[in-house]
């Protein structure tokens, strides 16, 4: 095992299996690794589970030892039924650790964009404050425009009446 518990992969084939469809009731480590281990040896199962709700993702990961091992699985099981639904089995084209400083940067995103967020509401509240406790002034010329405003649509409409 590698650090933090996880299975050393290094060396191995990653094979991302997705389903196409429901998630089969049978979506388990046990039960992939039953239907995969006819291509060879295999290192490791992972099936993701949802954060909140620890149900399985509707993909996961098989690793094998050899290539040619995975490649032959490929062949074998992309397109075929498991419990109704349909697999696409393909290379894993991202490793673990890249897939995970993907995520860390997107919830670094995440987080820097509800701290700008707020920082722009606080200082409107501000800004709205300020203006709040000034005194309010009027342009001199404000009244004298909205009356002018006024008359010419007056004027228009006594024009085009005759």
């Amino acid at each position: 095992m590698a650090p933090g518990g996880l299975p050393d992969i290094s060396g191995m084939t990653s094979l991302k299996v997705d389903v196409t469809g429901a998630i089969p009731e049978q979506w388990n480590a046990d039960e992939l690794r039953r239907r995969f281990e006819r291509f060879g040896d295999i290192g490791d199962v992972f099936v993701p589970r949802e954060r909140y709700s620890d149900r399985p993702r509707p993909f996961a990961f098989v690793r094998f030892v050899e290539d040619d091992d995975a490649t032959e699985a490929i062949k074998e099981m992309n397109g075929t039924k498991f419990e109704g639904s349909t697999l696409t089995v393909s290379k894993a084209n991202r490793s673990r650790e890249e897939a995970r400083a993907e995520t860390a940067r997107e919830e670094n995103r995440r987080k820097s964009k509800k701290r700008s967020r707020s920082r722009r509401r606080s200082r409107s509240r501000r800004r709205r404050s300020s203006r709040s406790s000034r005194p309010k002034q009027r342009c001199a010329s404000s009244p004298s425009r909205g009356r002018r405003r006024r008359r010419r649509r007056s004027s228009s409409r006594s024009g085009s009446s005759r």
